[in-house]
């Protein structure tokens, strides 16, 4: 065997490697988010592509190699997805209290931070459980409250005004379905935290 071919059949074994670890933790992670978000009690049958998904993502070597490198923090910003429905509105009051300026973005400074970013209001799902739930967590909740008290310092910070108020909120957006929204119903904006 040359060295040639001995190198072309390594660089296509890490090429495998890296696709099969793509398609393993993208497949997981939407079977994990649909199951959460549409069965929070439990009660489902699992897809059997899940099942095989979920336990190699669960083995040592996989998670070894995914935790080191990154891997397992998942690829939905490629394309629309649950975290993608929340929006960030930061409302800036003069001295005298009247509106001076509203944002409704995080003004990052790269394309490749706004895109990460996305990924973060999935943590927000866990907001629109009450404190009767069953897997209400109240610290996950104070702490979900200290991330979006730091998003808007880094905010109030990369706007630069001398707003003495500053008013944080975070919605969601609720969309009709396909029937609804053919009958004219438009998509609504629910209030899940303010600061």
């Amino acid at each position: 065997m040359s060295k040639g071919s001995w190198f072309e059949k390594l660089q296509i074994a890490l090429v495998g490697t890296v696709l099969f670890v793509v398609c393993v933790t993208s497949i997981n992670s939407t079977f994990e988010g649909y199951y959460s978000f549409y069965y929070e009690q439990g009660n489902y049958t699992e897809f059997f592509l899940s099942k095989i998904t979920r336990r190699i993502s669960a083995s040592l070597p996989f998670r070894f190699f995914t935790s080191y490198t990154g891997f397992n923090t998942g690829y939905g910003f490629f394309a629309p997805n649950v975290s993608s429905d929340f929006l960030f509105v930061f409302k800036f009051y003069n001295r005298a209290g009247d509106l001076d300026k509203i944002i409704d973005h995080v003004p990052f400074r790269t394309k490749e931070a706004s895109l990460r970013f996305r990924s973060i209001s999935n943590m927000y799902l866990a907001k629109l459980k009450d404190s009767s739930h069953t897997n209400y967590d109240e610290r996950y909740a104070k702490y979900l409250d200290i991330i979006l008290k730091q998003i808007s310092k880094y905010v109030k910070q990369s706007v630069a005004l001398d707003a003495p108020k500053m008013e944080t909120s975070l919605y969601l957006f609720d969309y009709p379905s396909i029937e609804a929204f053919g009958r004219g119903k438009k998509e609504k904006l629910y209030l899940v935290k303010r600061l």
